[in-house]
């Protein structure tokens, strides 16, 4: 059987990491045994790659290029000076530069951009196969004026991002990047929406994330005594949504007196939420506890009724993925990543809109849940049964092989 040779750009790609790290290595981990496949990422991945290679060994070899910059601009980077952004524009840029010969001379069937998974990561890699496939690729969602007040002092910064985002969707190395692509994934509709018009080619919606659900425990089908239990998993910044959880908690305690909740992550405004949660922490109502293990957040999976995911700005929500395989219902705005991950069947939407309409509709999904607890348990198994079925590595793959095929098919 022909086993086409595919090259896969994966600035991000690094074992035993979260969000577009797990991505790449995933992607490329399922591939293998259907293509030869060639994976371009950073320098600094590659003692990562090899450990993980020793440790838990693959059937079908895949081939690294690896390449960084030069250390001052490495050094620049980790100290904040050049931002992510930037550094991975340089870096894309020299690394097709240096590594040219390498790409060219493997005659490579198809070229997919894979990570960074932002429409804005202009890309030149259709110049090293004969046929190009960009995506998934997100990063067109912006936030309106009614949830602007959620990001506080940032609110500005959030509105030169809009228009920073509507800016890019004309520039003509983007234009260029998706007019070349032979195929192209948008990891939310938004993204369509916004860059989707400028090319005639085909097109489709697929999440950027996937997630292996034998990794997670089904938590007991049996109803939780005592009063809701609620998950918040993410990093501690605005766009989280995480300045909707004190006016939400402030609602729901006389409805449901017995509600607790427990936080984990970490970020910049972990400590004003701490203080602003300060009574309801006192009364051991909510439990912030950081940064935590793999274990430890399975056991958090374990031991709560459903996740909340207020999410102001995000492609997609790794952490959404893996409450549904562990038979979480999920709470969410029905927008942008959540609105494809999640189903009336296994969570509960609320419109996006106005700051109070919000919170007053998440308030009464937090009292149904607490009400109904065999709602509780319905939701979950159907949401299990979605993540394995939709949003699994083994089905992003099959999505992936399907479009490899169409593609070398026109030839």
């Amino acid at each position: 059987m022909h086993r086409p040779r595919i090259v896969l750009s994966a600035y991000a790609c690094r074992p035993g990491f979260g969000s577009e790290h797990l991505t790449g290595w995933q992607t490329a981990v399922h591939l293998a045994p259907h293509c030869a496949l060639t994976v371009l990422t950073r320098l600094k991945n590659q003692s990562f790659i090899e450990e993980a290679l020793t440790t838990q060994p693959i059937d079908v070899p895949i081939e690294f290029l690896y390449y960084d910059l030069p250390k001052t601009f490495v050094d620049l980077k980790e100290r904040g000076v050049i931002s992510t952004r930037v550094y991975y524009l340089l870096w894309q840029r020299l690394a097709f530069k240096s590594l040219r010969r390498e790409l060219l001379e493997r005659n490579f069937e198809i070229a997919q951009h894979l990570t960074f998974n932002s429409f804005e990561s202009a890309s030149v890699l259709w110049k090293y196969a004969k046929h190009c496939i960009v995506g998934p690729i997100g990063g067109g969602m912006r936030v309106g004026d009614e949830i602007l007040p959620l990001f506080h002092g940032r609110a500005i910064l959030e509105r030169l991002r809009n228009f920073r985002v509507g800016l890019s969707a004309r520039n003509p190395l983007v234009r260029r990047t998706l007019a070349r692509a032979d195929y192209v994934f948008f990891a939310n509709q938004e993204t369509a929406d916004l860059v989707g018009p400028m090319r005639t080619g085909p097109s489709e919606i697929m999440l950027d994330v996937g997630v292996d659900p034998r990794r997670f425990d089904q938590r007991s089908r049996e109803k939780s005594a005592g009063g809701l239990r609620v998950l918040f998993a993410g990093r501690l910044e605005a766009r989280k949504g995480i300045w909707l959880i004190p006016p939400l908690l402030e609602r729901v305690v006389d409805r449901v007196p017995e509600l607790s909740m427990v936080i984990l992550g970490t970020g910049p405004e972990e400590a004003a939420l701490r203080k602003r949660l300060a009574e309801f922490i006192a009364n051991g109502r909510v439990s912030m506890r950081g940064e935590v293990s793999h274990n430890a957040m399975l056991s958090a999976y374990r031991n709560t009724d459903c996740l909340l995911f207020p999410s102001l700005r995000d492609t997609s929500g790794t952490v959404v993925l893996e409450a549904m395989a562990c038979g979480l219902p999920v709470l969410a705005i029905k927008h942008q990543g959540a609105r494809l991950m999640l189903r009336p069947e296994c969570s509960i939407l609320v419109e996006p809109g106005p700051v109070d309409l919000i919170v007053d509709a998440l308030a009464c999904a937090l009292a149904t849940l607490h009400d109904d607890r065999e709602l509780v348990l319905e939701l979950g198994e159907a949401g299990r049964q979605r993540a394995t079925q939709h949003f699994s590595w083994e089905a992003r793959t099959e999505r992936f092989l399907l479009c490899y095929r169409r593609l070398l098919a026109e030839r």
